[in-house]
């Protein structure tokens, strides 16, 4: 795939996704569902075994509203379970920025217990990373592993620092799966996602080789996120 754009070390890159309908901020449908992505950006001067340090300045809502389903990740339950929720229906979610809240608002919502479900954002991005060091085959964009990819860490969020291994000249760079709100992990499709979250993002290449990704901030340390990739 060809680069979106070509930057450099120590430059920042302001950027939007899209959500998991493929839709952007306004609605207006950009490409075919699942997990978008934004990218690759190329870095120039980066090389295989350098390590690409993103600093995420900014991770913002741009719209007030989002989706779940009543649906599970096939792969997060037996499959006698799983199979119940097959044919799901999509509820929208009312995002109330300016309170940093999100609330049930649609039409199909018959949960009257949850009238005054209200729950608090927390922006956050669930796939980051470089293009990977297998060069035969394709990989899905909720794959993850050293290069980073889906890793749906509910702390990657304003003010987090990433480590990345380069694996190719240029990196190719990418971001993406923007969240309103969730756990670690995912378990239900398709989230509580506008995935049309703005990001400002600071990226560096440094001249030192890692294994996995590590992720820092001021509310964990690195060696943490170590033990949890190597689990």
């Amino acid at each position: 795939m060809a680069p979106a754009l070509h930057i450099y070390s120590g430059d920042t890159v302001s950027t939007e996704t899209i959500d998991a309908m493929g839709r952007d901020k306004n609605g207006i449908k950009r490409q075919a569902g699942g997990n978008p992505l934004t990218g690759p950006f190329f870095i120039e001067g980066a090389k295989p075994g350098d390590v690409l340090k993103i600093t995420l300045l900014k991770v913002s809502l741009n719209r007030n509203y989002a989706f779940t389903s009543e649906s599970f990740v096939s792969r997060s339950l037996p499959d006698s379970i799983a199979r119940q929720f097959k044919k799901s229906r999509l509820i929208k979610w009312r995002l109330d920025i300016e309170n940093s809240i999100g609330y049930p608002d649609s039409p199909v919502n018959t949960y009257q217990n949850l009238n005054d479900f209200k729950v608090p954002l927390k922006p956050f991005l669930g796939c980051i990373g470089v293009a990977p060091s297998n060069k035969h085959n394709e990989i899905l964009s909720f794959f993850q592993g050293s290069f980073g990819g889906n890793l749906d860490f509910s702390r990657t969020v304003s003010g987090t620092t990433i480590y990345l291994p380069v694996f190719h000249d240029g990196a190719f760079f990418y971001i993406g799966d923007g969240h309103a709100v969730q756990g670690d992990g995912e378990r239900r499709s398709p989230r509580r996602q506008p995935r049309g979250a703005a990001q400002c993002v600071e990226l560096v290449v440094t001249p030192r080789i890692l294994d996995v990704p590590i992720q820092c901030s001021h509310r964990i340390r690195p060696q943490a996120l170590l033990k949890r990739a190597s689990m």
